[in-house]
């Protein structure tokens, strides 16, 4: 300026502000409210990382070896492919820079000139004699005859039996060999298939007023005479009707699994309840017999009440329950009654509310295997 100003300046501004924070101060949230991290998904048996919200509360308890950042810090850990996920970033740069210089000639030449002629001459002249022996003067054995004009026997017919009509709406003995397989097998054909409608009636009680002639009713197809399922499979649910849910509660199917397993490679697992209050996981199935039989199968369940337990019934009657981790398979067997009966499995939570952390040593992880199925038609 032309002129010193008449005093120095104030004093300068204070410091600069400070650095941004390092990264956002609040995680993302997802629709349950809970904070979205990445986790293994164990409970679905896939080698993969998941990143949402909806994590099994019991993840909570051991945050720092089950909820990461990010995909890839959850793929480390774990040592996951996660081949099916994208990549975080792009790739730092592109490559370099183009080759040098192209390639420094072309090809020298083109390919030598053909062969000029063909091969010099043919041989001066043919050979004297065939180098091989004479054939033989007359085949040494005649063909073999012709072919029968036709077939010698016809096939045998399928066997045709007396046997309890178990699809019918009240069992009644038909005659014919449209019976269900199983009634076929060595250990069985005694006590199911019969020469006799007498007989027959003898083991398997037929209705007053039924007839000999009476017509096999239509086979149902939802409803099971036998059953034999180690569900080793992968689509093992789909061997029998099992129906999903059937109640007002019900929230998550059954699947199968090869995470636990009594025998084989796989199980069948309740669907994951995650926390909700009031809720169930439930597979039902549909039974028919003439004379009774047995439903058998292996069970672990990993529940703990209060905040859910394994239920078994039938008929809607309550037959067997389990309210704490069972810590091995246990097997359950139960005697059917004749007739028509639904069996199912529960995994149910109860409506009202917990006020104690879930802990999965004493209460489980939520969760019930069933392995070895069996329904065994009565033969005595």
């Amino acid at each position: 300026t032309p002129e010193p100003t008449p005093e120095p300046t104030p004093e300068p501004t204070p410091e600069p502000t400070p650095e941004p924070t390092p990264e956002p101060t609040a995680r993302a949230t997802g629709p349950s409210g809970r904070t979205i991290y990445a986790y293994p998904d164990v409970m679905n048996d896939n080698s993969n990382c998941l990143m949402d919200d909806q994590y099994p509360n019991f993840f909570l308890q051991n945050p720092e070896t089950n909820l990461f950042d990010t995909i890839g810090e959850c793929c480390d850990a774990f040592n996951y492919p996660c081949t099916a996920e994208p990549t975080m970033e792009p790739t730092p740069e592109p490559t370099p820079e183009p080759t040098p210089e192209p390639t420094p000639e072309p090809t020298p030449e083109p390919t030598p000139e053909p062969t000029p002629e063909p091969t010099p001459e043919p041989t001066p002249e043919p050979t004297p004699a065939p180098t091989s022996p004479k054939p033989t003067p007359w085949p040494t054995r005649p063909p073999t005859p012709d072919p029968t004009a036709q077939p010698t026997r016809a096939p045998s017919p399928v066997p045709k039996f007396w046997y309890p009509d178990i699809h019918a709406a009240t069992s009644n003995c038909v005659f014919g060999s449209d019976f269900d397989v199983w009634m076929g097998i060595a250990d069985r054909r005694e006590s199911y298939l019969f020469q006799s409608y007498d007989d027959c009636c003898a083991r398997h009680t037929c209705p007053l007023g039924a007839s000999p002639n009476d017509d096999p009713a239509e086979r149902i197809t939802d409803v099971v005479t036998h059953a034999d399922e180690d569900f080793n499979r992968a689509n093992s649910l789909d061997a029998l009707p099992w129906i999903h849910g059937g109640t007002s509660t019900h929230v998550a199917g059954w699947h199968t699994t090869s995470h636990m397993k009594h025998t084989g490679s796989r199980s069948i697992r309740s669907g994951d309840l995650n926390g909700m209050r009031g809720k169930s996981s439930d597979l039902m199935l549909k039974l028919d017999s003439s004379r009774g039989g047995t439903v058998e199968f292996w069970y672990y369940a990993d529940v703990g009440n209060p905040f859910d337990y394994f239920e078994f019934k039938m008929d809607g009657n309550l037959n067997h329950r389990d309210g704490m981790p069972s810590e091995m398979w246990q097997k359950y067997e139960l005697g059917v009654a004749p007739g028509r009966h639904d069996i199912s499995f529960h995994l149910i939570s109860p409506s009202h509310a917990v006020s104690v952390d879930r802990n999965i040593d004493a209460f489980g992880t939520g969760v019930v295997y069933v392995d070895n199925f069996k329904f065994t038609p009565s033969t005595r």
